[in-house]
């Protein structure tokens, strides 16, 4: 989803930071070439090349230091596990990171056919829905994806003046599980999580009738008064169709506030969240190679770390969007918020 969602707004032509898996290989065996190569523990990382990619990788470098050497695989130029399988043993790696779920399901093949690879320690992040993606890949750490509801709507909560006590979700059945954990907690804070199941009772819900489905659901949440709305990261409800058809062409006209996955749907240009937070891509490569530390400099096992949650969130309030809609922010606490957005 993140992939599909730079391209919409143009961000593709961030490639030229790393135009080519070789190319980064390379650049990482240059700048290794004067050291003690016994000393040089080989990691490969398996990611798709766009910016939050990119400054995740970034994170984990500067955390790893000199004796760890990151070879980079483009997601996109892998095509089956086989062709992973050949990565891995070019590359000489005594542990895995993978980001993105397609690398997930690539790695859970391979690991079926290749003993080998199955016993490697790996690392997820920027892995949606990780608990469940995870099930059957043996020996895996990672950090959660997505910033919890409770995360987001205690500090929207917090920095709002306008009233926050009733939040509408739209979601699919496989986010079930998840919205009504946040859902139990968020009450506990006196804010009501109004969640709308779009496809539990027709699995194949897509295109228009998804769309259909939206509407109604919007349609519904405003008539019981809810307050604002929650978009959660799923490319099934949020693609370049609905965003178009629905979120920007309808849902942004009710003059109710968006909260948003991502910063770039909080953006000036894109003129719809009213705030987002999302994950410290930097932070969160930080936080993996510690993990990738305990593992292999203090020998713990990839299972005993499991999954933990992200604990560095960005913050975005768009102000010009809460002025079209009439939302007051408590404009004492705006310093609190790493990017407060507003037009010249």
């Amino acid at each position: 989803m993140i992939d599909s969602l730079f391209r919409r707004i143009g961000f593709g032509m961030a490639l030229l930071l790393c135009l080519s898996a070789n190319i980064c290989a390379n650049s990482e065996s240059e700048n290794g070439s004067n050291k003690d190569k016994s000393r040089i523990t080989n990691l490969l990382v398996l990611a798709p090349i766009s910016p939050n990619f990119l400054s995740a990788i970034e994170g984990l470098r500067s955390e790893l230091g000199e004796n760890y050497a990151l070879d980079t695989l483009d997601l996109g130029s892998i095509k089956s596990s086989k062709k992973l399988g050949e990565g891995v043993r070019n590359s000489r790696a005594k542990a895995i990171v993978l980001m993105d779920n397609r690398s997930v399901v690539l790695a859970k093949e391979l690991s079926k056919i290749d003993t080998t690879f199955a016993k490697l320690p790996k690392f997820v992040l920027m892995v949606l829905q990780a608990d469940k993606a995870l099930l059957g890949l043996p020996h895996v750490a990672g950090i959660r994806f997505e910033v919890p509801g409770y995360t987001v709507f205690t500090q929207f909560r917090n920095l709002s003046e306008s009233k926050v006590t009733k939040v509408a979700v739209f979601h699919r059945k496989r986010f079930q599980e998840s919205v009504l954990e946040e859902k139990r907690l968020l009450q506990k804070e006196k804010i009501v999580i109004q969640d709308y199941c779009l496809d539990c009772n027709d699995d194949k819900l897509k295109d228009q009738k998804l769309l259909d489905a939206l509407q109604l659901a919007a349609d519904e949440a405003l008539k019981k008064g809810t307050d604002a709305f929650w978009m959660l990261p799923d490319n099934a409800i949020v693609n370049s169709k609905s965003l178009e058809n629905f979120w920007i062409g309808s849902l942004k006209k009710k003059k109710k506030p968006i909260v948003v996955p991502l910063e770039n749907l909080a953006s000036l240009e894109m003129g719809m969240g009213i705030f987002s937070a999302n994950p410290d891509y930097l932070q969160l490569g930080i936080q993996s190679a510690q993990q990738i530390l305990q593992v292999l400099e203090e020998h713990e096992s990839p299972d005993s770390i499991g999954l933990e949650p992200l604990i560095s969130v960005q913050t975005v309030i768009n102000l010009d969007v809460a002025k079209i809609i009439g939302w007051k922010f408590n404009t004492e606490k705006l310093s609190n918020v790493n990017k407060v957005l507003q037009s010249k």
